[in-house]
């Protein structure tokens, strides 16, 4: 009866120990299918991220990525459309391995790429960048080449002309390439306080890599359409003729009509409904600025929340210059010819120059991600705002 009992316990005790081992073994597997499982959804998010700096990426190059010993994910792109500026839908098979483990996804990601003038605090887009004492909460962009540099030219343009078309067609006008023969500009800029990246076109030789981006896609110099500011109305006053204004407070947006060489000079006002300075949608910034506008004394402007739609200074025929020592103030979306001796100005949205900023001093940009998504009427960015979305991801199964 003993000898029973012990055998029945042996028994008993191989079973137990087979079903633990077997239990073991079994959440071994389990835990690296989930290891490969998780490596492949880091190699989702690691494309998302990856697209939004280069909406052409092609994946690794049949490289692993290392997330942890023993733990990878390789991603390839597959056959489709490849854009730099026009919305696609990627699609991405993303490959996690760990150990014996494997886990194929097939991603798919919407890449909208956005348009890059509309992401930085400040861009200077034809011209030099010199100054000192600049701080930029937010990123930079600065193009030296002409290469990637597109301008809008406004017209009854069929949509199979040459040029990057607005992605909708919803406005006669295309952008099309023009070289510049003039000498490469250059960035001359001491103590330069930012925050975020500084985008060039090839990258600088004498700039920290921690700082310094190269561009991925072609740069649309925003165009303009002021003819819905040519009408007095609760929200507009037109000056035809003034070429100054002194102590004035107004919030209504200030439209200025100036004839080609004159010089608009504001002193001590507070126009809350933002600024501008009329000129055609055709004018070429190339020919260099159409009029002037001086800042004197202590100015703000825009910033109203019913009247000035985000507008702030918008001058793009007219080289923008301070007198003094005053602080100067705008509240959104500046859009100018060229800068020069701009003393203490604080520029709280969007700042686009397209020209040359020359020797400006304890000056700072501050980009308002509100502005970018919601910029003035009359203004003509190429693209929306960058967007990079997952849209679906499900297991592959594929060999």
């Amino acid at each position: 009866m003993t000898l029973l009992i012990s055998g029945i316990i042996a028994m008993v005790s191989l079973s137990f120990g087979d079903s633990v081992r077997n239990q073991m073994t079994n959440a071994r597997h389990v835990a690296i299918a989930l290891q490969a499982d998780l490596s492949a959804q880091s190699g989702v998010e690691f494309a998302r991220r990856r697209l939004a700096l280069d909406p052409t990426w092609e994946g690794t190059d049949g490289q692993t990525i290392q997330i942890n010993e023993g733990i990878y994910f390789s991603i390839s792109r597959m056959p489709g459309e490849v854009s730099e500026y026009s919305p696609t839908t990627a699609s991405f098979l993303v490959k996690g391995m760990a150990g014996e483990g494997r886990a194929d996804l097939m991603a798919e990601i919407y890449v909208e790429p956005g348009d890059p003038v509309r992401t930085k605090a400040l861009s200077v887009l034809g011209g030099s960048l010199s100054g000192i004492n600049v701080d930029i909460k937010g990123d930079a962009m600065w193009l030296e080449d002409d290469s990637i540099r597109w301008v809008y030219r406004p017209g009854p343009l069929s949509s199979n002309s040459s040029g990057h078309h607005l992605s909708d067609l919803s406005r006669d006008g295309v952008w099309i390439q023009i070289y510049d023969q003039r000498p490469k500009p250059d960035l001359t800029v001491q103590r330069m306080n930012l925050s975020g990246r500084l985008w060039t076109a090839h990258g600088l030789d004498n700039w920290s890599e921690d700082i310094e981006e190269e561009l991925e896609q072609p740069v649309h110099v925003p165009g303009w359409d002021f003819e819905g500011y040519l009408e007095d109305s609760d929200c507009i006053k037109v000056f035809n003729g003034n070429r100054r204004l002194e102590g004035v407070f107004m919030r209504k947006t200030a439209v200025f009509v100036l004839e080609p060489g004159e010089t608009l000079t504001l002193v001590n006002c507070k126009l809350l409904g933002g600024v501008v300075v009329w000129v055609e949608s055709g004018w070429d910034p190339q020919e260099g600025p159409r009029n002037h506008v001086i800042l004197k004394g202590t100015n703000v402007i825009g910033g109203d929340p019913k009247c000035s739609g985000n507008l702030g200074l918008m001058a793009p025929a007219s080289r923008v210059m301070t007198m003094g020592k005053r602080r100067q103030v705008i509240h959104g979306m500046n859009l100018w010819h060229s800068a020069w001796m701009i003393r203490r100005l604080e520029s709280r949205g969007l700042a686009v120059i397209l020209d040359e900023l020359h020797g400006i001093r304890d000056c700072s940009f501050d980009f308002d991600i509100g502005v970018a998504q919601n910029p003035p009427d009359g203004v003509l960015f190429f693209g929306h705002m960058p967007e990079i979305d997952v849209v679906s991801v499900q297991e592959h199964y594929g060999f």
